[in-house]
């Protein structure tokens, strides 16, 4: 299953013209590996104690910092709303914000 999304993957550049498609698909599928590994699995995600993560809104650059959630919350239409919200797996977005740090843009 893994080589035919890899194979999916490697044509999608090639649609934007791009020649780098093999090393993209690669690096693309790695991202989303580590994107997997740190998703919670479906046991966890079914603890309704573990999954009701009530975090403040001042709290939420802490989780993860460097990204916009001020625009986030002016998008959800949430902005100056609500005081909290409630997020289900606080540890995922912990470890995007890493690797969002760690992972070239062009990836």
């Amino acid at each position: 299953m893994r080589a035919e999304y890899r194979s999916h993957i490697e044509k999608l550049p090639k649609l934007a013209c791009n020649s780098n498609t093999a090393k993209d698909a690669n690096d693309i599928l790695a991202l989303e590996t580590e994107l997997a590994k740190v998703q919670w699995s479906k046991v966890l995600n079914r603890d309704p104690v573990k999954a009701y993560n009530k975090i403040r809104i001042a709290d939420l650059p802490r989780m993860m910092p460097g990204y916009d959630w001020k625009r986030y919350l002016i998008d959800a239409g949430i902005d100056g709303k609500v005081d909290y919200v409630i997020v289900s797996q606080p540890s995922y977005f912990t470890a995007l914000s890493k690797l969002l740090h760690t992972t070239p843009l062009p990836v």
